[in-house]
């Protein structure tokens, strides 16, 4: 996977890099090598930014392979957790099991959706109920946990990137 990150300093730019290449290739283990070697991420740090993390496709509709994740600068717990749930639509896109097919429709394996209309708080409540991204919810706290433990085991000790506030 190539990763540029910007707008970043670098007291935390080699733990969010080695993060990042943790999740994409944890994502796809154990038959997926060829999809991690042809990814491409962009990360750009953002202070104004109204989401938490958001992640376009910048090549192709299908399948793509280049990507731009903007995030809200924010504590490393916060980003970590947050970098976790945007890899996961990274590869939602890139194996293709997501696509937006053009006006607010994606089609997620196989079934087409509508998508939520930020302005709309009914809309808003049920993007949680759209698949993929129960699917990102999910991987985000199991890619965290196993990155935390991952190098807590490795290091032997590890910054405090805990769940718990």
């Amino acid at each position: 996977m190539i990763l540029d990150i910007g707008g970043l300093d670098l007291k935390h730019h080699d733990e969010i890099q080695r993060a990042c290449h943790f999740f994409m290739a944890t994502l796809c283990q154990p038959h997926r090598k060829k999809l991690y070697e042809s990814v491409n991420v962009r990360i750009e740090f953002k202070n104004r930014f109204a989401d938490e993390g958001c992640v376009e496709w910048t090549d192709r509709r299908v399948k793509p392979r280049h990507f731009v994740v903007e995030l809200k600068k924010k504590n490393l717990r916060e980003t970590l957790k947050t970098l976790a749930h945007e890899f996961t639509h990274i590869y939602q896109y890139a194996t293709g099991d997501m696509t937006d097919v053009g006006e607010g429709v994606v089609l997620f394996k196989k079934n087409k959706y509508k998508q939520y209309q930020d302005d709309d708080l009914m809309n808003a409540k049920l993007y949680y109920r759209l698949p993929w991204e129960i699917d990102a919810q999910g991987w985000e706290i199991s890619l965290y946990q196993l990155y935390y433990l991952e190098y807590h085991q490795k290091l032997g000790k590890m910054p405090n990137y805990s769940l718990r506030k």
